[in-house]
């Protein structure tokens, strides 16, 4: 919702007659020398908002302002405001002098005031629909007055009223305050006992008068108790009488169904011992035919086993001969293959020596160039020193290097003649011999050794061609034995009638859990006699104690007990109807005492609904102040984050952060050090910058729509820096809203024109 005023027209309002002001929707500047009427025009855009409320209201402005701008040459006391709100246009007339207002459509001339009226429920102040908030909140938010530039602790309150009005109730105008008074005027009608003239205070009386009648009753009843007394006791006789009378009968009953119970139950136990005894003996006749083909089956399977086992034996030894029958079909003698064998390992041994000498006359060469590069060095130094000390080591060093050098020679002759040309042709000749190629990866020794190797049992080829036959005539009969004890299995299978070797041994499995069976005979059999026993025993119980015993319950004993009974009932109510004559005197007495009793039951509960009803209603208030608290401490962060940019601006940025509490006590953080220190240390003039900075973000928090803002002369102690500062934080707020600013000061219009050049002055 955006609100702004196009026009006032003040017929008579104070010092003001028949004036005509037109405002602009951006900013304003209404300029009047002292005592011209500023903050009298000031105080009647409120007025005609929301008029004077009588003084016995809470929170209302007091009766005197309306004697106060009464006009003093008797000109007419109204005055009427044009304003556009939601793109509709409006003129809100208010008469003072009746305390009257009328609301228009100012283009069609339509009166609205009924629809309004019905709306703020005969309130005598509109602004609180157009503004959403009742005249202290306007007051604190949207019109800051000369002598306000501070919030006060009366301000602080308006302030968390609107933001409860505005947050807790949904914005509908719907004062928390006003449904907190509520509740507590609804508690005082209850009141308390100590009240007589409240409804629990009442009723607390009523109730004390009502004990004092029953204590009087009460009195005037113990005067007869002996017949009261008389009366109970034969009434409690008669009780006993019917209890006993009623107790005989369930006792028969309970005899009856024991004995029942007792029968049944023995019947059916024997029946089921008896059922069991015949289901064993037939099992116990199977028994010992089933438990034959059980062994026969397990001892078939296991001869099949074991004949597989062999069978699978068998086998493998047969692959195993035909494989080396095959490989060892040509081959050489045995004696020749060891000979060339022991030749071939021959040719072995020599290359491995051939190998450990290469190496030893590697070292000896590197300890030869060792030598040599010694005495080259001692060589050297005696030529060029002619030093004796050098001659002698020398010699020696020469003389050890010449037979050092004879040895080596001798060392690499030997080697050389380990392997010479009969060696070589013939180990060609043996490779030859035995067709050995030299392939990849593998050398011609690697290749021979493994043929020597393979055809070293080639004299046992007729021997292995035996064993084949043998083997093969083995097979054959255990093949025949196996498929004899299938035969076995199949039998069984067919007696059984089933399919698979599973079902067979399910069908065993049942068999074996008959281990015991001998056993259980013998003790069916001693159990089956005890059973007759008992039996004959309970038979006889029954005919000797328990037959008597119902005939005697069933028959005469039963019948006169019931008589005796019945004729001491006869007596005992005879008596009582004797005591209750004696006693009708007090029979309207007792009849009172119970209507009062009664009363009293009635009053405890309303009491109880009472008090309960108190109960709900501290709850609600507590549970509303509560909510309360936390919609504003939900509040406090948007307020921060709209005053810390104007602070900025303000302080020139000297302080960037604004800091607030719940109980909205100001402090700021310097952004140097880091500290937050209070308000309290600033110099008044910051202090009420940053007061009205305050105000200004309470205004744009708790009043999302865009409404005016009005100024009475709120930077009369400002500097031209303070003053430039403010003045651009107006600018900027007079781009979203609409700002009226009333000033005596002309310094004031210079510095909004620095600033501003569409700028609205109006001379008062």
């Amino acid at each position: 919702m955006k609100l702004i005023i196009e026009q006032l027209k003040i017929n008579g309002f104070g010092k003001l007659r028949d004036r005509f002001i037109n405002l602009s929707p951006g900013f304003n500047i209404i300029f009047g020398k002292n005592e011209s009427g500023k903050s009298t025009l000031h105080q009647f855009v409120g007025a005609v908002f929301y008029g004077f409320i009588k003084p016995n209201l809470k929170s209302t402005r007091f009766f005197n302002e309306l004697e106060q701008y009464k006009p003093m040459e008797g000109s007419e006391y109204r005055g009427y405001i044009i304003f556009n709100c939601d793109g509709k246009t409006y003129r809100l007339v208010r008469d003072f002098s009746n305390r009257n207002y009328l609301l228009f459509n100012d283009l069609t001339n339509e009166n609205l005031t009924l629809k309004l009226s019905s709306i703020i429920q005969g309130q005598d102040a509109p602004g609180n629909y157009f503004f959403n908030m009742d005249y202290n909140s306007f007051r604190n938010l949207i019109f800051i007055e000369q002598n306000h530039r501070k919030m006060l602790s009366e301000d602080w309150k308006g302030v968390q009223h609107q933001i409860r009005t505005i947050n807790l109730m949904n914005g509908e105008g719907i004062s928390l305050e006003k449904a907190i008074s509520y509740i507590q005027e609804k508690q005082k009608e209850i009141g308390s006992k100590n009240n007589p003239m409240k409804k629990y205070g009442y009723l607390e009386n009523k109730k004390k008068n009502l004990l004092l009648q029953k204590v009087n009753l009460e009195n005037n009843i113990s005067n007869q108790s002996n017949f009261f007394i008389e009366k109970l006791s034969l009434e409690d006789e008669i009780n006993k009488i019917s209890e006993q009378l009623s107790a005989t009968n369930i006792k028969l009953e309970k005899l009856r169904e024991s004995q029942r119970n007792l029968l049944v139950q023995e019947k059916n136990r024997l029946e089921s011992q008896i059922k069991l005894k015949t289901d064993t003996s037939n099992r116990i006749k199977q028994y010992s035919l089933d438990i034959k083909d059980e062994i026969i089956l397990s001892d078939a399977k296991e001869h099949i086993l074991r004949l597989e086992e062999k069978g699978f034996v068998i086998n493998q030894r047969l692959t195993q001969l035909n494989t080396m029958i095959k490989n060892n079909g040509n081959n050489f003698s045995t004696k020749e293959l060891l000979m060339d064998f022991q030749k071939f390992n021959m040719f072995q041994q020599k290359k491995e020596e051939q190998i450990l000498l290469k190496k030893s006359i590697k070292k000896l060469d590197i300890l030869f160039i060792t030598l040599f590069f010694i005495c080259n060095i001692l060589f050297v130094l005696y030529f060029f020193s002619q030093h004796k000390i050098f001659i002698i080591p020398v010699i020696v060093l020469n003389i050890l290097f010449l037979f050092f050098a004879l040895y080596i020679i001798f060392r690499k002759k030997r080697c050389k003649a380990l392997f010479d040309e009969a060696f070589y042709k013939e180990e060609k000749e043996l490779l030859e011999k035995y067709e050995i190629n030299f392939t990849q990866g593998v050398t011609a020794e690697e290749q021979l050794k493994a043929f020597f190797e393979m055809n070293q049992k080639a004299s046992y080829v007729e021997d292995l061609k035996k064993e084949h036959a043998q083997i093969e005539s083995l097979l054959i009969k255990n093949q025949e034995a196996l498929d004899q004890q299938r035969m076995d299995i199949s039998f069984l299978y067919s007696k059984y009638q089933v399919q698979t070797e599973e079902d067979l041994i399910c069908i065993f499995s049942e068999i074996k859990n008959l281990p015991k069976i001998e056993d259980e005979i013998k003790n069916l059999k001693k159990e089956w006699g005890y059973i007759n026993n008992l039996l004959t025993e309970v038979e006889q119980t029954n005919k000797i104690i328990v037959s008597p015993l119902f005939d005697m319950l069933n028959s005469d004993h039963l019948e006169e007990k019931k008589e005796f009974l019945k004729e001491q009932l006869k007596e005992k109510e005879l008596l009582l109807e004797n005591v209750k004559g004696k006693l009708d005197i007090s029979t309207v007495v007792f009849t009172e005492l119970e209507k009062i009793e009664s009363d009293i039951e009635i009053i405890e509960e309303e009491q109880s609904d009472l008090r309960h009803k108190l109960e709900i209603s501290n709850q609600t208030i507590d549970f509303l102040n509560e909510s309360a608290r936390e919609l504003e401490n939900k509040f406090i962060p948007k307020i921060i984050d709209d005053a810390s940019p104007l602070l900025e601006i303000m302080t020139n940025g000297k302080y960037k952060k604004l800091l607030l509490n719940n109980n909205f006590d100001i402090s700021l953080k310097d952004e140097k050090t880091g500290e937050c220190f209070s308000i309290s240390q600033l110099s008044i003039g910051t202090q009420e910058q940053i007061y009205f900075l305050l105000r200004l973000a309470v205004s744009e928090a708790c009043t999302e729509n865009n409404y005016p803002l009005f100024l009475d002369e709120s930077f009369v102690e400002y500097d031209e820096q303070r003053l430039f500062n403010i003045f651009s934080i107006l600018k900027k707020i007079s781009k979203k809203k609409q700002v009226v600013f009333f000033t005596s000061k002309q310094r004031d219009i210079e510095e909004i024109s620095k600033l501003e050049s569409n700028i609205n002055v109006i001379n008062i």
